[in-house]
């Protein structure tokens, strides 16, 4: 918010790449502690697909984030065209998602130890998708209010605060001695699910709210079958 203020649009990926370089060059200066040596791990990324205990996590991982950042991507066209908004209702948008994903990011995981990673998961990832119903129905009733659809929009961040890190870290218990195959896959389906999301929801999120929250609702309704069908651990 305060760069956009001060400057333009393109101040923040310039400073996004200056930060980089510089992340890199402490890297280099300041090498990562050597843990012990370990031999090649036996696994590979095919036991990993065969794998549905596995992909439990990682596919409904992948799908709940991709929702939401489908929705992120698609919000600007959104606001501006059909609820006639403007940045800075995107930017109040995405300044609530993101303070409700670190409040529960940070209570994730005293959650799962005392309730358990699935039931944290599992609440989670029914938030994300009624947030997404919610979504979808304003804009059936051709909603414009767009501090509502912030309001709205708010307990995805905290859905996916909820169950992001405790499922990701489910995920690479499950890959076993083969977890960096399994960090690698997750990380890998997540930025395949947003391509997707974003390349399919693209080509109607002209039509407003309602089209593209009901698209997010069908990736998080995914999610929540996949993660119900698939086998637990």
């Amino acid at each position: 918010v305060i760069l956009l203020a001060l400057f333009d649009w393109s101040i923040s990926f310039k400073l996004l790449a200056i930060l980089t370089v510089a992340a890199a060059g402490m890297v280099m200066i300041q090498k990562l502690p050597e843990g012990p040596h370990r031999h090649r791990s036996s696994g590979d990324f095919i036991g990993l697909l065969r794998n549905p205990i596995y992909l439990r996590y990682a596919l409904t991982h992948a799908l709940t984030v991709g929702g939401m950042i489908t929705f992120v991507f698609g919000a600007p066209t959104v606001i501006t065209l059909t609820m006639h908004g403007n940045l800075n209702d995107f930017i109040i948008m995405q300044v609530t998602n993101i303070a409700g994903y670190i409040v529960a990011a940070n209570l994730s995981p005293g959650l799962a130890e005392r309730y358990g990673a699935d039931k944290v998961i599992m609440v989670g990832t029914c938030l994300a998708l009624s947030s997404a119903i919610v979504l979808t129905g304003y804009g059936m009733l051709n909603g414009t209010g767009t501090y509502v659809l912030a309001a709205l929009f708010a307990p995805m961040g905290i859905a996916i605060g909820l169950r992001g890190p405790t499922g990701f870290y489910r995920g690479i218990v499950i890959s076993g001695d083969n977890n960096a195959r399994g960090a690698a896959l997750i990380a890998f389906f997540t930025f395949t699910m947003v391509t997707l999301g974003s390349l399919v929801s693209a080509e109607f999120i002209t039509h407003g709210l309602m089209a593209l929250a009901a698209f997010v609702m069908a990736m998080h309704l995914l999610s929540l079958l996949l993660f119900v069908i698939l086998p637990r651990p």
